[in-house]
């Protein structure tokens, strides 16, 4: 009887998987509505695609972006990375991230039980650009029956591996998954993180022959996708897409911070440059300084925050008054403390003269 490998048909991720995978960007606390104004200021240069902020240093046409971080606005809807091979679902100065729509590597499964199939991910482009994977923010993600996957480096160095096993059904005749429940915890998937920033991986995969089952290997899917993605799933329904989302770091390439923390790219006042801290070639990137948000790459980018409108991350119990880079916090009349903390401020005591 002939064997069947029903992957997709027996687990299946979650009904919100596409939904999610194209949903508008998050608004990050005003900055994405800061940074489009500033940017109108660039004559000829596209800041929308469809519902996604295209702000600088990134940009459409010549003139519009630094180097390296050109885009394509494909029919006025779909955002892509340099010439339109990687779809952009989201854009943020804050973080200096990219988040993608990151295609999986499909091994169809082999009649060899020898066989080590083999891959490359390459999401951000290649190396030498101005993108690298963002380092603690994706998992190594794989649909398989008894295989291990390896997320490899430079010489085949091993950086991220797990391993999905299954139950055969010999009734069946086909593998058997016990439970949707048991979701990424090794059976019939596997998650691992992956610890390295790189612009690309290598992807292997290798058989593990167990007592039971088909003496050969199982169809394998394997992605990288961002965790704070995966973590949002909440029904099973629906089979695996061939993409899911990923998350880039990017950064502005070949140069280097000024010896006062300054960069011609950081043309904001309020701003500073930091220099890039991976393995990849000399970069940096701007931030706005403590107390301001916005972009730093425009000229008056960077704008003040007003703490007093945002209780619950600057906190105050007593009168806030908001101050240039940052803000003052009193006990009301009456009252000696500390504000800035529940049931901080005391009465005070007063003195009683005698007549």
């Amino acid at each position: 009887m002939e064997t069947r490998v029903v992957m997709s048909r027996r687990l299946a991720l979650f009904a919100v998987a596409v939904a999610a995978a194209v949903l508008p960007p998050r608004p990050v606390l005003g900055a994405v509505a800061t940074a489009a104004a500033a940017d109108d200021a660039s004559p000829g240069c596209t800041r929308q695609c469809g519902n996604i902020s295209i702000p600088h240093p990134f940009g459409v046409e010549h003139g519009c972006f630094l180097p390296g971080l050109n885009v394509t606005c494909r029919n006025g809807t779909e955002l892509f990375l340099g010439d339109g091979t990687v779809q952009v679902l989201e854009i943020s100065i804050q973080n200096a991230t990219v988040r993608i729509n990151a295609s999986s590597a499909y091994f169809p499964g082999s009649n060899n039980s020898h066989s080590k199939p083999s891959g490359t991910w390459s999401g951000a482009l290649g190396d030498g650009g101005a993108y690298t994977l963002a380092w603690g923010r994706n998992i190594l993600l794989a649909f398989g029956c008894n295989v291990q996957v390896f997320l490899v480096g430079d010489r085949s160095r091993t950086l991220s591996t797990c391993a999905a096993l299954c139950d055969w059904d010999e009734h069946e005749n086909t593998w058997f998954f016990r439970s949707p429940e048991l979701l990424f915890s090794g059976i019939g998937s596997c998650q691992a993180s992956i610890l390295t920033a790189r612009s690309s991986y290598g992807i292997n995969a290798l058989w593990l022959n167990g007592s039971t089952g088909p003496s050969h290997m199982s169809e394998t899917d394997i992605w990288i996708v961002d965790s704070e993605f995966l973590s949002s799933f909440v029904d099973y329904g629906t089979y695996l897409t061939t993409s899911l989302p990923a998350v880039l770091d990017w950064r502005i390439n070949h140069t280097i911070c000024h010896d006062n923390a300054s960069s011609a790219a950081c043309r904001s006042s309020h701003s500073s440059c930091k220099n890039a801290t991976d393995s990849g070639p000399v970069a940096h990137v701007c931030n706005c300084a403590q107390g301001y948000q916005g972009n730093p790459y425009v000229p008056d980018g960077c704008r003040d925050i007003n703490e007093c409108d945002d209780p619950e991350t600057y906190p105050c119990h007593g009168n806030c008054k908001n101050t240039e880079g940052g803000y003052e916090c009193h006990c009301l009349p009456g009252f000696t403390g500390n504000a800035s903390i529940p049931n901080g401020c005391k009465g005070m005591k007063v003195a009683k003269l005698a007549c």
